[in-house]
């Protein structure tokens, strides 16, 4: 049987010196002529038999990607709750200036029609009516100073300082009055 796979090695071997692959390398780069990469990738992914295995081949392709990720997951997990968070932030604010502005909107609605009032002319008040009650005047400390207006100097009055505190004073200019 040893003779048999020694026969068959050396068959295979002229075959690929036929074919100009002398290693496994020339081989692979002869197969990539005719097969996509994508297809070689899948072939040999497929081949492999474990995870870890198949994170290590893909570390080695892609200059450690799958480490870069593995030391990322933390910051990224904890970025994850915080953008949450903020988005949370966002909503409420959003809310808050959406009531800012309706107040506003109302508070301008307010002005405008202050405004307008302000602008308009005074309603017409009608002059006092007949209905109003007459004022009394027996009352000798009530003094109409209209009533006043009609008495004249004949050049003999004084000037008299009076303090007005107390009911006798006022009796007693109103007694002077009538001289």
């Amino acid at each position: 049987f040893e003779a048999f796979l020694l026969s068959e090695i050396n068959r295979l071997q002229k075959r690929l010196d036929l074919l100009g692959g002398g290693n496994w390398k020339n081989l692979l780069l002869f197969a990539l002529k005719f097969v996509p990469v994508t297809e070689v990738g899948r072939m040999i992914m497929d081949a492999v038999p474990d995870e870890s295995t198949r994170k290590t081949v893909e570390n080695a392709i892609t200059h450690g990607l799958w480490d870069t990720i593995d030391e990322l997951q933390p910051t990224i997990e904890r970025l994850e709750v915080e953008i949450g968070d903020c988005d949370k932030r966002f909503d409420k604010v959003q809310e808050d200036l959406d009531r800012a502005i309706e107040n506003i909107a109302k508070l301008q609605e307010k002005r405008q029609t202050a405004e307008k009032k302000i602008k308009d002319p005074d309603p017409f008040i009608p002059p006092d009516s007949d209905t109003e009650p007459e004022e009394e005047e027996d009352d000798p400390g009530n003094i109409n100073l209209d009533d006043m207006s009609d008495i004249s100097d004949d050049g003999t009055s004084t000037v008299v300082s009076m303090d007005w505190d107390t009911d006798e004073e006022i009796a007693k200019l109103i007694a002077e009055a009538e001289k």
